[in-house]
């Protein structure tokens, strides 16, 4: 079955991924099975986006490649209609640990929607023969402009509207107060002034 959403990579882009390529040679393709994807965030707005992320739930290592094709649905389970624009950024394969995360970013090209729908299902393919990981998605698919999908990093990026971690202020200073000078000292201080000659 062919799957739309497949894009030539065409330019690099720095990512921790590359110190995770050593250990792929090793470690087998991550299988669907495998992996659990979910929605991490949604981003409503001029340019609608969304992230997701694919986890490996598995007990061993598993490589993946970070080139992938969506495919959405809605509740009925109609597939949308979606054009895909080019992807800019070069596919790395990635290492997933047990537990360990990566993700990607679905977002449309340029300002303008139009022939849109809400779907509820979205389904990932890491390569055309095989089964898809599916997850359930509330993104806003439109036919009109090309969506563009990255490549996968490693990692997942904190959720949008997350709050920011607090920085407690520098604890306040207060001036110290100078000693009022003691009776005993003022009386001898007196003492030494010269005295007051007065002028007619």
């Amino acid at each position: 079955m062919a799957c739309a959403g497949f894009a030539a990579p065409s330019a690099a882009e720095p990512s921790p991924a590359a110190a995770s390529t050593a250990p792929a040679q090793t470690a087998a393709p991550c299988a669907p099975a495998a992996l659990a994807l979910r929605e991490v965030s949604e981003t409503a707005g001029v340019l609608p986006e969304a992230v997701y992320a694919l986890g490996n739930r598995g007990a061993a290592a598993c490589r993946i490649s970070g080139s992938l094709g969506i495919r959405m649905f809605d509740a009925q389970g109609k597939p949308l209609p979606l054009r895909f624009g080019p992807n800019s950024t070069m596919a790395t394969l990635l290492t997933l640990g047990p537990a360990d995360e990566a993700s990607f970013t679905v977002t449309y090209g340029r300002p303008g929607v139009a022939q849109c729908a809400l779907a509820a299902r979205i389904d990932v393919y890491l390569a055309q023969e095989l089964p898809p990981v599916s997850a359930a998605t509330s993104f806003t698919a439109c036919a009109l402009p090309a969506v563009r999908v990255s490549s996968l990093r490693l990692g997942v990026p904190p959720a949008a509207g997350s709050p920011a971690p607090s920085v407690s202020p520098p604890p306040s200073v207060s001036p110290t107060a100078s000693p009022s000078p003691s009776p005993r000292f003022v009386a001898r201080a007196m003492r030494r002034l010269p005295p007051l000659i007065a002028t007619a």
